[in-house]
């Protein structure tokens, strides 16, 4: 059985020279850098973990996200989701642990640095120095047959057994004031009457955007996650979680897995996102959205923002699928 582990790596630079770090003197070259472990909210918070572990500061590293890289992991056939991030505006001195090695790299001595090659092509890509790769071909065919191969076939009937939510699947996520026919001001039915009159019971912006964090991003320390956007937004970081979760994503008319998805599609759609559309397909599988949802989301994108918008956010999407060890709808066995 094939397995896959997530390594988050950090190019730190200062004046013009990589950090690399090396267990033993026969060991190859490394960026600082360590696993994705259980205890860490996201990616970004565990990035920021082990920077700080090795004392490296930095304080928007959720802006430094670089590359997603697929390295091999021994012979089960099993990657490792390699992510990288450059560090900006970092402060601090390197605190390394006793015995292990340390070397500052110019850029243009890294062809001959001992260290994984894929690692390197990204990093000469990242600063520069090297052209980009063509994309991979075989997730844009994996994406052809998929999106046009489902034009062909015949439409399911829709029947009781479907799995589309009902009110019943998606319990409310804020309770919502309904006005009477005199619209708002009109005074409500007894039960709303009595209901409005607990003003304790009504979460404010901030518990409801905090909930909404939460779910988004299946963690257990939303408060912990909304300090760290204010501290590197001060000014925006409290509008996102009072009002965009808060006052907008709270409402209960779409269910979160809806609102996901239609993120999702947004941000597909806008192109050039990468950071916040895959932040936001975790969010729609935290949500409950399936492989297969997003696939379809996918085409949506295609037939409503072109072809070019969807081929660029389905990379993301196939990289976030891997990342979970989900299959991907219609992949080859």
């Amino acid at each position: 059985m094939t397995s896959n582990r997530i390594h988050l790596a950090g190019a730190v630079m200062r004046e013009g020279r990589i950090l690399m770090l090396r267990p033993t003197p026969r060991s190859a070259w490394e960026l600082p850098g360590g696993p994705l472990l259980p205890g860490h909210e996201d990616a970004e918070a565990g990035m920021d973990d082990i920077l700080t572990a090795l004392g490296i500061h930095a304080p928007a590293i959720e802006d430094d996200f670089v590359d997603t890289l697929y390295l091999s992991d021994g012979d089960d056939g099993g990657q490792i989701i390699y992510n990288l991030y450059v560090p900006t505006e970092w402060k601090g001195e390197p605190d390394l642990p006793i015995g292990m090695g340390a070397g500052w790299f110019a850029l243009d001595e890294l062809k001959s640095v001992e260290m994984n090659a894929t690692v390197r092509q990204a990093l000469l890509v990242a600063f520069g120095r090297e052209a980009p790769a063509p994309p991979d071909n075989s997730v844009l065919a994996a994406l052809e047959s998929t999106l046009l191969g489902g034009l062909a076939a015949e439409a399911p009937v829709a029947s009781a057994s479907s799995s589309t939510p009902t009110a019943t699947d998606t319990p409310p996520l804020l309770p919502q004031r309904e006005w009477g026919p005199g619209g708002e001001g009109a005074t409500p039915n007894p039960e709303q009457a009595v209901a409005s009159s607990e003003p304790a019971s009504a979460p404010t912006r901030r518990e409801a955007g905090l909930d909404v964090l939460r779910t988004l991003n299946g963690s257990a320390d939303p408060a912990k996650a909304a300090a760290r956007l204010e501290r590197t937004m001060p000014s925006l970081g409290a509008d996102v979680v009072d009002f965009a979760l808060g006052e907008v994503w709270s409402v209960d008319t779409l269910d979160r897995k809806t609102r996901s998805l239609e993120v999702v599609s947004m941000l597909s759609a806008l192109g050039g996102r990468a950071n916040p559309l895959r932040s936001h397909i975790h969010g729609a599988l935290n949500h409950g959205a399936s492989a297969e949802e997003l696939v379809q989301t996918m085409r949506m994108v295609a037939v409503y923002a072109g072809f070019p918008a969807a081929l660029e956010a389905w990379t993301i999407v196939a990289e976030v699928l891997a990342s979970r060890g989900i299959p991907l709808p219609g992949a080859a066995e």
